[in-house]
Parts: structure tokens; C-alpha cells; sequence
């Protein structure tokens, strides 16, 4: 038998960690298309001798592709495992597997033109105490551990449930930012690490939050990273697969309302209302701290053509902004989209509250957020701005150590100069 046998192997413990895999003949022809997953991880292709190509699409945004030459009664076996050297530290491995840290085995070259120099930096938390004054106060590290070597510090701690909370860093050369954290209790991890890009307002500083959650994780990064074919395909997936995940879709029972959430956006970026039902409701109302699940909910009302009401949209939204900052940034693009959709509705239909010249509710939601909007990483899966607190986003860098030093974790890192 002539053949080519392929089988998964990933990094990444996951369901979601989908590789779509076309083979490919001499002349260019797909001879075979499938998605590879932990439930589907070995096929074997009947084929002529020859030379192939077998090229991989990963559901983590990244491509790769595998030549191979198969000879007569030979049965060629290519295990689908991403290229790339291993996690330099175990303290790094899903960070480094999910492919979201910088490739420090370039720091010799050209990548890092200018030099590195130690420099001091600093990172503390907020908690969001009073949503009708929009006020913060910093709070305590619970349980932190750090793991750190020349290129990364991996900070460990144990996050807040039933409230927003962020955390802020900066340093000598190195503008200060806000980044949200997933409201969960359970351990959150942050990587710095040296980046790569020449943007002075990152003070050339990389930051990575994440959840010792492959899945959800998974689902965040494809928001940015996925494109629109591999995107349907996962929705596909998801849809077909009897994965726990799959389960809390149709059931409406997720673990945590952070998973809900970001599974949310994720249904929303693909037009799947279908998928949504009524847990975006569910969602928004059980829980009133948190603003995206008002968000998802205002978006299913606006865009589904079974569920929309405009005016109960237009509220949810409003509501939104009364619960403070979404955690991710899908939520605050949503956010600032929906609100100016209706600052731009005069006269809608004759009918409150859409009546008039001019929406005062939501031109001043608008007003609310806009310090934020201008202030804000767009790049980043949650929601980043600068800033010198919470309360005073600005992109007028802000830089050196905080007077008061109670709370900050302080610590050194090899950073450019700008």
C-alpha cells in the first residue's frame, strides 16, 4: 500500500486546537481537505508515489506546511506538529504554544536594532468599587508567584470574581497602561517580555494575560487572529463536535460567565444567532456587574433578525456603560459602534426615545467613554489604554515609578531605549 498517514500532534491540550489540512499533489491539486482535532487525529491517504505538499491552517492563526516524497509501498507518516523550538520554560508553555510570546532566539538580530538596557518596572491591581462615581481603588496581590529569567517575568495570582478589576505596570522608560483582567477566581498569569516593534508608546514593553484555560483562550485569540474560512470552520466544529464546550453552547450552562462571554463575541463575529438563543439575556441579567454580557445582549437585539428590538438594544447598551469598562476589547469596539449607531438615529420612526435631534442619554454614554477610546491598545484581545489611573486614561505618556509603592510589584527587565 502506497500512502500518506497523518496524525495531530499539538502542543496545546485542547479541543479547539483545530489544524485544517489540505494535501496537496505536484500539479497543485487538493486531493484532500479535513480538520484534524483531538477527537479526529489520524488519517491515512491512499496515493501514488510522488512528491506532496501538506499544508496546515491552525485554528491559532498560524500556517505551516510539510513537503514530503512517498515512494512505492510506502506508507508515509507525518505527524501535523507546529514548527518551532519548545517552550524555553515550562512556567511559559501555553503562552509559548498558543504562540503569543516574541521569538527571544532573535534577539541577536536585526529584529532588536536598538540596544537592551536592565530598566526597573512596576506593576499593581485595581478593583472597580463604585460604579455610579466610575471610581477605582488598588487592592492586594492574593497568593503571587513570579518565575522570571533575562527575556521573561511570569507573574501568578489569583484574580477577583464578581467585580472588574485591572492591572496596571510601567517603568522608567516605559508609558503606564491599564490592562482588565478575566474576572475569575482562579490563578491569572502575566508575561512581560521585551517586544519587538519600534512603538514608542509600548516603551518597548510586551504584555500577555491569560488563564490557565487552552479553550476560552484559544477562542480569544481567534477574535484577531482566526480569518473568515478557518473562523467558519471552527464555528463548524463547534457546532458538530460533542466537546464540553459544544455542550454549554447549546445548553446555555457555562462554567463561568467569562467563558460565556468570549464564546459571545465569538458567535457574534460570525453572524451564528442561531447559536445564541436566549443565554445572552441570561447572560446580561444574572450577571449586572459585568458589562459585556450587555453588550453580547444589546447585539443579538441589534443585528438578529428573530430577536431584534432597537429600543431594547439601545438600554442594554446605555446599561453597559453604567457597569464600567468591558474586559475585552471585541466588547469596547461593540460597545462604542452601537452607541454611535444610535447618536446617529434622528427622528427613528417618530418614536421615543428616538425622537428629536439629538439622543442626550447616549451622546453622553459617548462622552463617558471617549477618554477611553482615545486612550486605547486596539491591538490587544482585552481591553488596554494608557494612562496614570483607571479615572484618567490619556495618551500622554506617563512615565517613572508610582510615590506610593504599598502595592507595586517591582521588578527588572532588558528593554529597548526610546
Amino acid at each position: 500500500m502506497t500512502a500518506i498517514e497523518l496524525q495531530y500532534d499539538s502542543p496545546i491540550k485542547s479541543d479547539l486546537d483545530l489544524m485544517f489540512v489540505d494535501v496537496i499533489d505536484r500539479d497543485m491539486n487538493t486531493l484532500r481537505e479535513e480538520t484534524f482535532s483531538p477527537m479526529n487525529p489520524l488519517l491515512t491517504i491512499p496515493v501514488v508515489p510522488g512528491n506532496y505538499l501538506v499544508r496546515v491552517r491552525r485554528s491559532t492563526g498560524k500556517n505551516f506546511s510539510i513537503p514530503i516524497s512517498v515512494e512505492l509501498n510506502q506508507i508515509c507518516h507525518v505527524p501535523l506538529r507546529p514548527p518551532g523550538e519548545p517552550s524555553p520554560h515550562e512556567w511559559l508553555h501555553l503562552q509559548h504554544a498558543l504562540e503569543l510570546l516574541p521569538k527571544m532566539q532573535q534577539r541577536g538580530s536585526m529584529i532588536f536594532k536598538a540596544p537592551l538596557r536592565k530598566q526597573t518596572l512596576w506593576a499593581r491591581l485595581w478593583v472597580y468599587t463604585d460604579p455610579n462615581t466610575r471610581m477605582w481603588a488598588e487592592y492586594p496581590w492574593a497568593e503571587l508567584h513570579s518565575e522570571a529569567d533575562e527575556s521573561f517575568i511570569n507573574l501568578s495570582f489569583l484574580g477577583q470574581s464578581q467585580t472588574l478589576s485591572i492591572i496596571q505596570c510601567g517603568g522608567e522608560t516605559v508609558p503606564w497602561r491599564a490592562v482588565a483582567l478575566p474576572p475569575v477566581p482562579e490563578r491569572l498569569e502575566i508575561v512581560f517580555s521585551p517586544s519587538q516593534l519600534d512603538a514608542e508608546l509600548s516603551g518597548g514593553m510586551n504584555l500577555v494575560v491569560s488563564r490557565q484555560d487552552p479553550d476560552t483562550e484559544l477562542l480569544l485569540k481567534a477574535l484577531s487572529s482566526v480569518g473568515p474560512n478557518s473562523s467558519e470552520q471552527m464555528l463548524e466544529y463547534l457546532m458538530e463536535a460533542k466537546t464540553p464546550l459544544s455542550e454549554s453552547l447549546f445548553s446555555g450552562k457555562f462554567e463561568d460567565p467569562v467563558t460565556a462571554v468570549i464564546v459571545g463575541y465569538f458567535l457574534l463575529r460570525n453572524d451564528a444567532f442561531d447559536c445564541i438563543h436566549s443565554w445572552a439575556d441570561n447572560l446580561a441579567s444574572t450577571f449586572e456587574w459585568f458589562p459585556d454580557g450587555a453588550i453580547i445582549h444589546a447585539w443579538q437585539l441589534l443585528a438578529d433578525p428573530n430577536h431584534r428590538s432597537p429600543q431594547r438594544s439601545r438600554e442594554r447598551l446605555l446599561e453597559a456603560v453604567r457597569r464600567g469598562l468591558p474586559v475585552y476589547t471585541e466588547g469596547l469596539r461593540l460597545l462604542r459602534d452601537g452607541l454611535t449607531y444610535f447618536a446617529r438615529l434622528h427622528d427613528w420612526q417618530g418614536q421615543q426615545p428616538f425622537a428629536g435631534e439629538e439622543d442626550v442619554d447616549v451622546q453622553s454614554a459617548l462622552i463617558t467613554i471617549q477618554p477611553y477610546l482615545a486612550a486605547a491598545d486596539w491591538n490587544q484581545p482585552q481591553t488596554t489604554f494608557f494612562g496614570r489611573t483607571p479615572m484618567a486614561p490619556s495618551l500622554k505618556p506617563v512615565k517613572g515609578i508610582p510615590v506610593t509603592h504599598e502595592e507595586l510589584f517591582i521588578f527588572r527587565l532588558s528593554l529597548k531605549d526610546f
